[in-house]
């Protein structure tokens, strides 16, 4: 069964490593992606409302997250951006040690989303979320928490969206590496579900801020 469609992994990469994220439309093969979303869609969630410093997030989050490799579709989407970030480790030596053992599921409504914020600073390398159904905005803000956007992302089902994280780039300053960016809510009839691929690396960080 394909996962991915056929798409340039290094050119998204360095995209991702100069402006801090990269954006790939109909990234993940659709008839791959109708049975992730049937699957996900039969999975309990729970709802996030918080506010962490400057910060406020809303959405609905998978409830048992350790459930994560127990779903077939989830595990062959994890094993399959392992692969394709992998592949570019030539260009990217750091992406040799990425391994995703860290998977979020994440629903947005219409009112849901995130302010303004950068991702943790445990989260190594780059981070690669996958919009499973629905649609939505997410914006990349730069080194700036409030200003105009250097990305602007319309998600579809089937996207992917890569974003810098600490140790891609390495030398000085790394950690600060990360892109501020908000996520805005569903944008179509029906929630955006989306699975985002983190590697820790056995780091422990700050919360998002």
């Amino acid at each position: 069964m394909n996962v991915f469609t056929q798409w340039n992994a290094a050119a998204a990469v360095r995209t991702a490593s100069i402006i801090g994220a990269a954006h790939i439309p109909r990234a993940v093969d659709r008839i791959f992606l109708a049975g992730l979303g049937q699957e996900l869609k039969q999975e309990p969630f729970e709802r996030v409302n918080e506010t962490i410093g400057p910060v406020t997030q809303a959405f609905e989050r998978l409830m048992f997250p350790s459930r994560s490799t127990e779903l077939f579709h989830l595990s062959m989407l994890k094993a399959a951006v392992e692969r394709v970030l992998s592949s570019v480790a030539g260009e990217f030596p750091s992406l040799a040690a990425w391994t995703p053992d860290d998977i979020s599921v994440q629903k947005y409504g219409p009112d849901d989303g995130i302010t303004s914020h950068r991702d943790h600073a445990r989260n190594r390398l780059i981070i690669a979320v996958v919009t499973v159904c629905g649609s939505g905005t997410v914006e990349v803000l730069g080194d700036e928490r409030i200003g105009q956007p250097v990305l602007s992302c319309n998600l579809a089902a089937g996207d992917l969206m890569l974003l810098r994280a600490p140790g891609l780039l390495g030398g000085a300053g790394d950690d600060e590496s990360r892109p501020f960016h908000r996520v805005h809510g569903a944008s179509g009839c029906g929630p955006r579900i989306a699975a985002g691929f983190r590697h820790l690396g056995g780091r422990h960080g700050h919360d998002l801020h």
